[in-house]
């Protein structure tokens, strides 16, 4: 994947600065920024909008705000018509982050905020699979969900919904 291999090469850079948090900081913002934005995204992948200009406004509005190591990287990407990548490099970035430190993103999705207490539990029975990784939970309200829980990890997908649950039922009738 060709935003896994820009994600690496900007957190080997940012480790080398030794400034993977700034990094993230900054990735994130200009993200939010130019996703917010729709004028701002659609400028920045028009094909009919000269690599030049589109640098020059990269200067304008990130020149001294971020490091010059993040804003060259930005003209990496215009270079070679990858901006559009943009979200995906992020994700990979914040997953390099994780794998570094050995963090396992867990997603629980259930129909309403889960409590401390709820999401302490959820840990609990994880950390048994997952002795060596340290969970970072977050839990994502879906009111499609009509009663119990989906827990996503990587690839992982642990459905203990009423909706999948019922449909085991169906299915072995």
């Amino acid at each position: 994947m060709v935003s896994a291999e820009y994600a690496k090469a900007l957190y080997e850079l940012s480790v080398e600065e030794n400034n993977v948090t700034n990094m993230q900081e900054e990735l994130t913002a200009v993200y939010r920024t130019a996703y917010k934005d729709s004028d701002c995204y659609n400028v920045m992948t028009s094909p009919f909008i000269a690599k030049k200009n589109k640098k020059e406004i990269l200067d304008n509005v990130y020149k001294g705000k971020i490091s010059d190591t993040l804003l060259k990287f930005l003209y990496v990407l215009i270079d070679h018509d990858r901006f559009s990548l943009l979200r995906q490099i992020r994700k990979e970035f914040e997953k390099n982050i994780r794998e570094e430190n050995k963090i396992l993103k867990v997603v629980v999705k259930s129909v309403r905020a889960l409590t401390q207490e709820e999401l302490e539990s959820i840990r609990a029975s994880l950390k048994h699979k997952y002795v060596k990784e340290t969970l970072e939970i977050e839990n994502i309200i879906d009111e499609d969900i009509l009663g119990g829980l989906q827990v996503i990890i990587d690839d992982e997908v642990i459905d203990y919904t009423l909706k999948a649950s019922l449909k085991r039922l169906k299915e072995s009738i």
